[in-house]
């Protein structure tokens, strides 16, 4: 059987983390072990923030490029109609008066 130590496995997995704090703290004093838990347990909270603040992260970064992928799109077609509307002899003014955009925008295209 291995060894369970702070570098095993089941200990980096997290699996056996307050056995670990549980026997280390008991040759504390009673304000080091107060001092300890209140540490400890401002380190769980710390974790449980990053935590949240990691799933909201990937979320936010979903919703932008859904946002990104949208526009692109967007994008896409417009210089797909410009090219169209090109091949049909239209000016550029023209252009950005049908679609209401600016000539320099559709210049840019």
């Amino acid at each position: 059987m291995e060894e369970l130590t702070r570098e095993s496995k089941p200990y980096l997995s997290g699996e056996y983390e307050e056995i670990f704090t549980a026997s280390s703290t008991g040759l504390l004093s009673q304000e080091e072990a107060a001092t300890y838990s209140q540490s400890y347990l401002k380190e769980i909270e710390n974790r449980s923030a990053l935590r949240f603040a990691e799933k909201r992260g990937i979320k936010e970064g979903i919703e932008k490029g859904r946002l990104e992928g949208r526009l692109e799109g967007a994008m896409a077609k417009l210089k797909e109609m410009v090219s169209g509307l090109r091949r049909s002899g239209f000016d550029n003014d023209t252009i950005a008066g049908f679609l209401n955009e600016s000539p320099e925008t559709i210049a840019s295209l």
